[in-house]
């Protein structure tokens, strides 16, 4: 199943790696703290196979180096890394213009700031899941026999909304 923040928060977890191996090594312990103190809990079960996959794609190189007796790895951007970084940046600045520039096309409650308020947005959700599911119930339920596929949908819209 596709988990649209996972897939978001790894791609920007990759550049935001990138983007601090361009000026300097750095290593996984820092990369978590720097993330933490941005607000982005990333376990390590997350970070490392990040960084072990982007040294095989040869995005980074590493090194190891020993810091207070405990063995570190630390990663450098490498000419394809930079590459790479540089699109990802090019791309997200795209994506994001409309959304991030005010009155971009944007509805009108969103013009000021650029972000739609969460109850309309949720307002929104259950709305549409409503005309979708054509008055069937969006728990899960349809003609007082339990539908699963439809309880899962109903679910998901009900992540995406909150």
């Amino acid at each position: 199943m596709v988990n649209l923040r996972r897939d978001v928060i790894t791609g920007l977890v990759r550049v935001r790696i990138l983007h601090a191996a361009v000026s300097a090594p750095v290593s996984g312990v820092e990369r978590a703290l720097e993330l933490e103190t941005a607000g982005h809990h990333v376990g390590p079960g997350t970070l490392y196979p990040l960084l072990h996959s982007m040294q095989k794609d040869g995005w980074v190189k590493s090194t190891d180096r020993t810091v207070k007796g405990k063995r570190r790895r630390y990663y450098r951007a490498t000419k394809k890394g930079r590459f790479q970084l540089e699109q990802a940046l090019m791309a997200l600045q795209q994506f994001l213009a409309g959304v991030v520039d005010p009155g971009a096309g944007l509805p009108a409650d969103t013009a000021a700031t650029g972000v739609a308020s969460r109850p309309k947005a949720a307002a929104a959700s259950r709305r549409k899941l409503a005309a979708d599911t054509d008055g069937q119930r969006d728990d899960g339920e349809r003609n007082g026999r339990h539908d699963p596929k439809a309880q899962g949908q109903a679910e998901r819209v009900g992540d995406q909304a909150g």
